[in-house]
């Protein structure tokens, strides 16, 4: 199996969507509860409270402010989350999409690549990506009790050498014969050490990064 990997978050759309997905719900919902929670933590964060606090979490390769972020919403019904999930795909994201990058993507999939979108973002909606250019997607999913959200993410952060670990679980590590990772950031290192072909998405025409192809992109 040829197999193309592709990171989220300035590399395929312009800004990193996690925080602003639920900065986005705490504005759009007018919910003063959450408004709230929002300022203190925004007042916790000036004063760095969370600095000490999350070092534990922060030493495991997650990061520990979309944690922190992502409670203040928790106790939000699961159909309000897509509901807003919807809206900020089509206002946020689509506008954002770096259609240079979109485009490698859509090449690697004419040539028999199977396509994995693997992001440390959310799946509410990094589904929706997903299923427009109907590819497989790995990344942080949403724990629910009932339809209540709780605040969290299921197990480890999608981020890391978890990105490898999800990857190896869902295709198999034998069936990946060739792997390309595509990605603008270093912390996809471990995927870049285990593919056959690297290319890293950057603004910049002077930046040279050896053993990578480079995928410069204007907006």
């Amino acid at each position: 199996m040829k197999v193309a990997v592709f990171d989220f978050c300035e590399t395929l759309v312009s800004f990193q969507t996690a925080d602003a997905f639920v900065k986005f719900i705490i504005e759009k919902s007018e919910n003063s509860t959450y408004q709230e929670k929002y300022n203190r933590y925004k007042f916790l964060k000036k004063i760095q409270f969370y600095r000490l606090i999350n070092l534990p979490y922060k030493m495991k390769g997650g990061f520990p402010s979309k944690t922190n972020l992502l409670k203040i919403i928790s106790g939000m019904n699961k159909e309000d989350i897509n509901n807003y999930a919807y809206k900020y795909y089509q206002e946020m994201i689509k506008p954002a999409i770096i259609c240079d990058t979109l485009e490698v993507m859509e090449n690697f999939k004419r040539n028999g690549f199977t396509v994995v979108l693997i992001s440390a973002g959310y799946a509410p909606y990094i589904k929706l990506f997903a299923e427009e250019y109907d590819i497989l997607y790995l990344t942080n999913e949403f724990s629910y009790k009932g339809s209540i959200f709780s605040g969290r993410t299921v197990g480890n952060d999608c981020y890391g050498a978890e990105k490898v670990a999800r990857l190896k679980t869902m295709l198999g590590k034998e069936n990946i014969e060739y792997l390309v990772t595509v990605s603008d950031s270093l912390s996809d290192k471990p995927l870049f050490d285990i593919a056959e072909e690297k290319i890293y998405v950057t603004k910049s025409k002077n930046i040279k990064m050896k053993g990578m192809k480079l995928l410069c992109w204007e907006k």
